[in-house]
């Protein structure tokens, strides 16, 4: 055991005396193999590593590249909706720290084609005024098919018309046809403009009294800042806020999705 001990300190020793160490970069790719018994995404390099050199020879260690597909998505939200192709600040409104482009944060999800639609990557991000928000999907499988589904605090779940096919940068728009989300399921702000139901406050998917009396009772105790129940983004939660919510129960607003 002495001798082993002392034949380790050698080494080590050896290894800080003597060595030259680099961080270095390497460009790595990568892509999906598809075949009749399935697929397998993969990536080739290293986002960094480190090399070890001694008397005795030398050692590299370092993590392999991720694997990343950018996703670009446009929507709106029916009561954060303005006009001319904008939304409201609605961070900054309700005291948030954020700047006049951003609107607020939406989950994006992808799920599998097929029943039961599991979940196979989920983001998070803020959608910015113009409605805009471009999501990093981490080893998401290019070339597959993904249904798109977007959730918000107060709106309700909406799902893309069909699966789509998911490629290393992939643009979704809803906002031009009601026909972009299942069902047709989405709200006409202007003509020929289309967004996301507002309303969902308890997101059961489902917009009814139950959602209404929520708000209805932030109104009645002057509430503002960020609320789910200020539907219109204005930072104060009042009678502007019950319209588009009565709207939506009495014309029976629910999430469709297969």
């Amino acid at each position: 055991m002495k001798y082993a001990f002392i034949l380790f300190c050698a080494v080590i020793y050896s290894l800080n005396s003597q060595s030259a160490n680099a961080q270095q970069n390497t460009v790595g790719t990568g892509g999906t193999a598809i075949g009749s018994g399935g697929s397998v995404s993969y990536s080739i390099g290293q986002l960094d590593y480190i090399t070890a050199s001694g008397s005795g020879g030398s050692a590299s260690q370092g993590m392999q590249q991720v694997f990343k597909v950018s996703f670009n998505l446009k929507a709106y939200i029916q009561g954060y909706y303005e006009g001319s192709g904008l939304m409201k600040s609605v961070l900054a409104n309700q005291g948030q720290v954020n700047g006049l482009t951003d609107t607020d944060t939406l989950t994006i999800e992808l799920h599998l084609p097929n029943p039961p639609y599991a979940m196979a990557h989920s983001y998070s991000g803020i959608i910015k005024t113009d409605g805009t928000i471009t999501c990093a999907f981490l080893n998401a499988n290019e070339g597959l098919q993904y249904y798109v589904v977007v959730k918000h605090r107060n709106s309700l779940e909406t799902w893309s018309a069909a699966p789509i096919t998911l490629m290393a940068n992939t643009n979704y728009d809803f906002t031009t046809n009601a026909n972009k989300a299942f069902g047709n399921n989405q709200f006409e702000v202007e003509p020929n403009v289309w967004a996301f139901y507002s309303g969902d406050i308890n997101t059961d998917e489902n917009i009814d009294l139950l959602d209404l009396a929520i708000v209805e009772n932030d109104i009645s105790n002057f509430q503002f800042g960020y609320l789910a129940t200020d539907i219109n983004g204005d930072g104060n939660v009042d009678l502007l806020d019950s319209t588009p919510v009565e709207v939506n129960a009495t014309n029976f607003a629910f999430s469709l999705h297969p």
